[in-house]
Parts: C-alpha cells; structure tokens; sequence
C-alpha cells in the first residue's frame, strides 16, 4: 500500500499549529466507515472543509 506525507498548518496573528503525518488511500468501504462514524472530530473537520469549498466557490 502507498503512503504519502501529509502536513496541515494553521497560522494565525499569535499561533502556528503544524500537523505532520503519513497518509495512506483507503478504499475498503467498511474500514471507511468505521472510521468514519468512530471519529466525531473528523467529521466535523471535513464538512467545515467542504462548507468552505462551497461558500468560497459560490462567492
């Protein structure tokens, strides 16, 4: 299986946060799921993403 370097910075006028990890491709539906569901932090993560995507794009 490959892995790749992930890295996710977050800066602000006081603070710099820096997450550093190795990130795999998961296509096992069950394993996603499971994952998914078990990780509330996660998920909140993701829609905040995808909302910001969309009000970003629709501006």
């Amino acid at each position: 299986m490959e892995s790749y370097g992930a890295e996710h910075c977050y800066t602000d006028d006081d603070n710099q946060v820096r997450i550093t990890a190795t990130a795999e491709i998961i296509t096992d539906r069950p394993l996603l799921e499971e994952i998914w569901n078990s990780n509330a932090l996660l998920r909140a993560y993701v829609i905040a993403v995808c909302l910001w995507i969309a009000i970003s794009w629709y501006r």
